[in-house]
């Protein structure tokens, strides 16, 4: 018998925690190309819960989590029919899935994906839920692997927001996202709250600035 195999006991007990964990996993099993959180998005979801949960990176939890979260056809491609015994085991075959599923959607695939997003506001959008979600499309470029600069969100910012008003105001903000998404969330917040009472306390309504404008579809500036 191998000195450094975990029991039997213990990795059915791994695979019914993980089988628990699974079918409250937000968002579900990974659908690949068309998934929207990204692989990165995923994987950094699925280690989170790993942590959290108080199992090892890389153990038989993560692993059995992986199985059931993820295609099997990637499954097959990744390990086959191997059946993994000690803890090296593991994580040699958690490593080996997240290398296939990069293959299938990671890499520069992703990042072309992200960076082809639109992020102009829609008039039914409020200025600032649309700050909220640049902020997060920058955060998820990030966990891609493309990190954007400051200027380039910022710009994204000037070229989609829809209010004339908040654009013009934002040429007198910091630099840097964190700051110039402080200021511009404050004035947000002060126009989104005034539009309201305008409305009657209808959100959604169409500031007079941005009336008949349509949503921006186009994707987001590039580098220069």
């Amino acid at each position: 018998p191998n000195p450094d195999a975990i029991s039997n006991g213990d990795r059915r007990a791994a695979s019914r925690d993980a089988d628990k964990a699974s079918s409250a996993f937000k968002g579900g099993p990974f659908k690949g190309v068309d998934d929207e959180r990204g692989l990165s998005g995923f994987w950094r979801q699925v280690e989170s819960l790993v942590v959290r949960r108080g199992w090892e990176l890389g153990g038989p939890e993560h692993y059995f989590l992986l199985t059931n979260l993820v295609p099997e056809y990637t499954l097959e491609e990744a390990v086959g029919r191997k059946n993994p015994v000690t803890l090296a085991d593991f994580s040699t075959s958690v490593a080996e899935i997240r290398s296939a599923l990069a293959d299938e959607c990671g890499g520069h695939f992703e990042v072309e994906k992200l960076l082809a997003e639109p992020t102009g506001r829609s008039n039914q959008e409020s200025l600032t839920s649309y700050i909220g979600r640049l902020d997060e499309w920058a955060r998820r470029c990030a966990l891609a692997g493309a990190p954007l600069g400051d200027g380039h969100v910022i710009r994204a910012f000037r070229e989609g927001v829809n209010d004339e008003s908040c654009k013009e105001a934002s040429y007198e903000y910091p630099g840097r996202w964190p700051q110039f998404r402080s200021k511009a969330l404050t004035r947000a917040a002060r126009a989104d709250a005034d539009r309201l009472a305008k409305s009657g306390g209808r959100s959604s309504t169409p500031s007079s600035s941005s009336r008949g404008a349509p949503h921006s579809s186009r994707s987001t500036p590039s580098s220069k």
